[in-house]
């Protein structure tokens, strides 16, 4: 029986966005026609960070410049009552902002290389059904054809192959959350632990794995907020998630990191009013990024497990439950990833 998590897996990948399967009754926008209006707008010359279409909406992610421009061609639709049937409508928006590093690297394409027909081509080839997600990142493009199966190809929709190695299924996951998935049945898992990590996705974590360099990012927010000598109760670094705890006289403050504010915000109910608490200074991103790593190999996981820092046995611990092909496995060792064994 498949797992609960794979279930949902398979039910997102399936999922459009308002009303699923949208764009199979052709009122949706495709990256057939929604491509040369880019190249009006942006030029042949500027260089795309990723595409995705899925579904009758299509998002471009754009490099002109200095500015990244992130265009998003959304069909939507709303059920105005129980007799009144659904309305759906279309609507364009744009987003800018100042280019970081990771999105230069990743801008390697221009629009003008781009063919409009290659994600009709894809979805043909592969046997996907209709709106499934087709994505770009770099000079590859994923199609999620259908659950647990998904395909790379080729800029020009060429040399098409089933994802199945570690790096594949990654890369599948940047561009389609799910896409990449392992069927519950596959116990072979990866000899050699994770593949390298792909970039972000502009203003957004990291997808299908712990964001260490956004808990890097947040680190720093925090030491310059309360001090690089403050005590913490918890630091929680996990798929989607960094948070920090820390009490104050006035009681528990629990912070999250907001990477399209590229902030720290409130996180709600902190878990931590009781808990002993430790030095900040004692946390490093390099450091977790690595143990997370060095746990995921150990077991043969394909990705990196969150790690959650607080106080254990008198002691700030990290502890990791570690998803590897023979079952989840509970990880420890100190915050500098000393001692690591598993439990």
């Amino acid at each position: 029986m498949p797992s609960r998590k794979a279930v949902l897996i398979a039910a997102l990948l399936l999922s459009g966005c308002s009303l699923p399967g949208a764009g199979g009754f052709g009122g949706g926008y495709s990256f057939e026609d929604t491509l040369p209006k880019m190249v009006d707008d942006f030029g042949k010359d500027a260089r795309v960070i990723s595409v995705l279409d899925r579904d009758g909406d299509v998002s471009f992610s754009v490099l002109t410049g200095r500015m990244v421009h992130d265009r998003l061609y959304e069909q939507y639709c709303v059920r105005s009552g129980v007799n009144s049937g659904t309305s759906c409508s279309k609507r364009v928006t744009n987003h800018a902002h100042r280019a970081q590093p990771s999105e230069r690297e990743a801008a390697r394409v221009k629009l003008g290389e781009l063919d409009e027909g290659v994600v009709d081509h894809l979805r043909d080839e592969t046997d996907a059904f209709d709106g499934a997600p087709v994505g770009l990142r770099g000079r590859r493009w994923i199609v999620a054809a259908a659950v647990f199966k998904s395909y790379v190809a080729d800029l020009d929709g060429g040399h098409v192959h089933e994802v199945k190695s570690a790096a594949d299924r990654a890369f599948a996951n940047s561009v389609s959350p799910g896409a990449g998935s392992r069927h519950p049945g596959d116990r072979g898992g990866s000899a050699t632990g994770p593949p390298p990590d792909l970039p972000a996705p502009p203003g957004q974590y990291a997808q299908g794995r712990p964001d260490f360099d956004a808990f890097g990012q947040a680190l720093a927010a925090l030491r310059a907020k309360v001090g690089r000598h403050a005590q913490i109760s918890s630091a929680v670094v996990d798929e989607g998630v960094v948070s920090f705890e820390y009490h104050t006289a006035s009681g528990t403050v629990k912070l999250r990191w907001d990477p399209a504010k590229r902030a720290l915000v409130d996180g709600g109910r902190p878990f931590s009013e009781d808990e002993p608490t430790f030095p900040l200074a004692l946390l490093s991103a390099t450091a977790a990024d690595r143990m997370a790593r060095a746990a995921a190999t150990k077991e043969h996981a394909e990705v990196a497990p969150g790690i959650l820092f607080k106080i254990v046995g008198g002691a700030p611990m990290a502890t990791m439950l570690v998803d590897g092909p023979r079952g989840p496995s509970n990880w420890t060792a100190r915050v500098d990833g000393s001692g690591l064994h598993r439990l």
